[in-house]
């Protein structure tokens, strides 16, 4: 059987933070806001000249934004356009909604083909009367899709799948990572003829797979399969692995074979935007969350490295102390450990900020569900449009994973605090013993010699008195013998004599010393 397809549809919903860290709110920016350059770069691929911005004068904001941020005059806003396809020019309907959730944007994009009849009046008229007939629900989606001949109504034409891709033109729906951009989920939309419904889970899944590489340039690059199952009673496909969260991206591709599903769909429409948005939310936190784990897992492994160094150093092992060197290597390290210890703290808060986004995200994710499900129960009887089991999957397999694995992470770097305070502990007791031994060996050397000097000056001392006693005695053995020699002879020349004689001995006694 040939793989084609009736009345697509492609719905974008996309996401950006709206505020700083600080809680101010970002500017008006076409530049850095990638959801209003997404409608700019539509509008252009369309060539759609007769869109209009309600109040788009009154304000210096892009009017897509200026229409998120005024509640009271969010709309849906309609346009249309034409691609070329198989040889003709295709006319294109679809419909921007914005609005703001909390601290971020949101913008649901519908894109459709227009030209697809049904009983002489074309599709895209139709879904903009069937909008209008929603009580409100439909909030922004211009659906382009109609019932089949499986409950007895007219077909509709069938179309190549690879008109798809002409709804996505130069993969302008397909957006890039930035600091702001929370992430996207893309849902594609496909009514089954009878025949079709009749094929089993093999052929959808082959049809699911070629619509989603119809949307991707290079299916190489078309994001893996994740699982299938039912909705709103007809069959749905996701891609996009969360174990592959660098290369990730989420689509699905929905069948619908019954007109309650799409009503469904309209119905829930804004609910549909709150649960892809808590569900990107939840996974950029985690995506984000790795990214500061490397870090932390980097800063882990040299705090480790430190404290080897410490207390594996050589000098502690033979007994020995620290020479000037390595003394002066320890107290460098002492001045940048505390700065590593407060950043390896922030990083630990953020790392634990990112599990409470994710933690938080999760649970409005299933309060969004149980809405849905209490509202099914009030006003449908049917138990298999009850099952959310699909919608559910993220409760049990995504955010509670995420979760718990980043306390595991907290856990395991709590660790790190500890080293960092022993580790700083340990130098400074490092460099206050090295510090103590050195003033004491100061003080006993200066002790030392200050003990050498005094004994040197006594020694010193002595020998003067010695010398002064050894003096005074020659020189009154002289004076004597001078004296004795003049009493005895009357000569005061053999006095004199007497006297140099003394003074000569007393020189030959210092020389002799």
């Amino acid at each position: 059987m040939h793989l084609k397809i009736s009345a697509p549809n492609i719905h974008l919903f996309a996401f950006q933070i709206r505020a700083r860290s600080n809680g101010e709110t970002e500017g008006a920016s076409t530049e850095t806001s990638p959801l209003w350059q997404l409608g700019d770069r539509l509008l252009e691929k369309l060539q759609s000249t007769n869109v209009e911005f309600p109040n788009a004068a009154e304000s210096e904001l892009h009017p897509i934004e200026a229409i998120a941020r005024a509640p009271e005059r969010r709309q849906s806003v309609p346009f249309s356009g034409q691609l070329p396809f198989e040889g003709k020019m295709l006319a294109i309907a679809g419909s921007f909604y914005p609005l703001q959730i909390r601290d971020s944007y949101a913008l649901a994009v519908n894109i459709g083909s227009s030209q697809l009849q049904v009983n002489g009046q074309k599709d895209g008229q139709a879904s903009e009367q069937n909008n209008g007939q929603n009580n409100g629900q439909n909030n922004g989606q211009t659906s382009n899709s109609a019932p089949v001949a499986s409950n007895g109504r007219q077909k509709l034409p069938l179309q190549d799948v690879a008109l798809l891709g002409r709804l996505n033109p130069d993969r302008s729906l397909l957006l890039e990572k930035s600091s702001t951009f929370l992430g996207q989920t893309l849902l594609v939309t496909v009514w089954l003829t009878a025949e079709q419904q009749q094929q089993g889970r093999q052929f959808l899944k082959q049809l699911a797979d070629r619509c989603l590489e119809s949307l991707f340039a290079d299916p190489e690059n078309c994001p893996q399969y994740n699982g299938d199952g039912q909705l709103f009673g007809s069959p749905i496909f996701e891609y996009g692995n969360l174990n592959n969260l660098p290369a990730y991206r989420h689509v699905l591709v929905w069948f619908f074979c019954h007109e309650a599903t799409e009503q469904k769909f309209k119905r829930y429409y804004r609910d549909f935007i709150d649960l892809f948005y808590y569900r990107n939310k939840a996974i950029r936190a985690y995506q984000l969350s790795r990214a500061t784990y490397r870090s932390i897992y980097q800063n882990y492994q040299q705090i480790e490295r430190y404290v080897r160094q410490i207390f594996l150093f050589h000098g502690f092992q033979e007994g020995e102390g620290l020479g000037d060197n390595e003394l002066q290597a320890f107290k460098l390290k002492l001045q940048a450990m505390p700065k590593m210890a407060l950043e390896y703290s922030s990083q630990l808060r953020d790392l634990q900020y990112y599990g409470h986004t994710i933690a938080s995200n999760g649970e409005n994710y299933a309060e969004r569900v149980r809405h849905i499900k209490d509202d099914l129960a009030s006003n449908y009887r049917d138990e298999l449009d009850a099952d959310l089991s699909f919608l559910e999957q993220f409760n049990r397999q995504g955010s509670p994973v995420f979760a718990e694995q980043i306390r595991a992470d907290l856990t395991y770097f709590e660790h790190g605090n500890g080293l960092f305070d022993k580790a700083i502990a340990a130098i400074r007791g490092i460099v206050a013993i090295e510090q103590t031994q050195s003033e004491r060996q100061l003080y006993s050397l200066i002790q030392s010699q200050s003990e050498t000097e005094q004994k040197q000056q006594q020694e010193l001392q002595k020998t003067l008195q010695d010398n002064s006693a050894q003096n005074i005695l020659v020189l009154g053995i002289g004076l004597f013998v001078g004296a004795i020699a003049a009493r005895t002879t009357g000569l005061g020349l053999l006095a004199i004599a007497a006297v140099a004689i003394g003074a000569a001995a007393l020189w030959f006694l210092r020389r002799k010393r």
